[in-house]
């Protein structure tokens, strides 16, 4: 429904930041420069898909646990 579009959107965001840092990159889990192969032509590009199954606890640290 309706409120599980928005709860994904919200862990998207949040995961994020997690991963990416702030807008200078600070604090990033990933340093985007790893992921060029050819500079200016070729780069992986990556993503994550979640199944949550259960919302007991706190679904955004359960995530990015679940990616490291």
């Amino acid at each position: 429904g309706r409120g599980s579009e928005e709860l994904s959107a919200e862990l998207s965001v949040g995961l994020q930041r997690c991963l990416l840092g702030g807008k200078s990159g600070a604090g990033a889990a990933i340093d985007l420069s790893s992921l060029i192969v050819v500079e200016g032509k070729a780069c992986w590009d990556l993503y994550i898909d979640g199944l949550v199954v259960s919302s007991d606890g706190n679904l955004l640290d359960a995530l990015a646990a679940a990616i490291k």
